[in-house]
């Protein structure tokens, strides 16, 4: 967890920036390593860890949205080129 906290703006940088757009599986395994930093379960008997929080408008969220929007208008374009190819490949 030590090496993910410490490189945060560089998987925000790399694993979300440009070449997120077009590699979802880049962008997917990148939110697993943040989703590490989360505090470690809970023991009992031991108070809980504060959690690490992000302010509202770090980079990581506009770049999140970024992909989240553009990755969906691409997907609904791909399905709508395959559609017509397959109604020209009919007629």
């Amino acid at each position: 967890m030590g090496v993910v906290k410490s490189n945060i703006d560089v998987l925000v940088k790399e694993g979300l920036g440009e070449r997120a757009e077009s590699d979802f599986i880049l962008a997917r395994d990148t939110c697993l390593a943040l989703l590490k930093l989360g505090p470690p379960k809970r023991v009992q008997g031991q108070l809980q860890a504060e959690p690490l929080r992000f302010p509202q408008n770090y980079q990581m969220f506009e770049r999140l949205q970024t992909l989240l929007i553009d990755g969906k208008k691409k997907l609904i374009l791909c399905v709508y080129v395959k559609d017509i190819s397959r109604k020209l490949y009919i007629l």
